[in-house]
């Protein structure tokens, strides 16, 4: 019977591998681009990409609203964030945030201009993700970019799928 369910799950994998290099193939003749993924040491996907030149770090949140940038990120990368700010709220509760507009955000050979963002304080999770051996994060890519990209996540080959600009 082992022998019997490994010969399933072989063609199984063999038909679900299949089915997502045509999806692949097709979204990429569509205009998409295949942007790497890296499952952090808690699970999360993370990608690299460039803010005005910069580089930067981001978690792929589907469950958050909205993007985020950390406040000493955009400190270090020169984006005024101002005094204005407004109250955010999201599942971990609720924070100070300021909206900004990233010039230009760069995700593999996908480039965006002029990106609303909101910029808050990520030490509580970047010191979180420290404390597990994980690497700090620059933001938070949330369901608005995702959106507005098209996004298609492909967890099994760790990659993110966008078309845009």
């Amino acid at each position: 019977m082992t022998g019997q369910a490994e010969e399933i799950k072989a063609r199984w994998r063999e038909v679900t591998m299949s089915k997502r290099t045509t999806q692949k193939d097709a979204l990429e003749g569509n205009g998409y681009v295949s942007v790497p993924l890296k499952r952090t040491k808690c699970g999360q996907m993370e990608l690299r990409a460039a803010v005005d030149g910069q580089p930067a770090s981001f978690l792929v949140d589907t469950g958050a609203s909205g993007t985020v940038v950390d406040r000493s990120s955009a400190a270090r990368w020169g984006i005024d964030v101002g005094s204005e700010t407004r109250s955010a709220v999201g599942c971990a509760g609720s924070t100070q945030a300021t909206a900004v507009v990233i010039g230009e955000l760069q995700v593999d050979a996908m480039v965006l201009h002029d990106v609303p963002v909101s910029v808050v304080d990520l030490s509580h999770p970047n010191d979180a993700l420290e404390a597990i051996g994980a690497a700090r994060v620059d933001g938070v890519i949330g369901g608005d970019l995702l959106h507005e990209t098209g996004a298609v996540i492909d967890y099994a080959r760790a990659e993110l799928r966008l078309v845009g600009e």
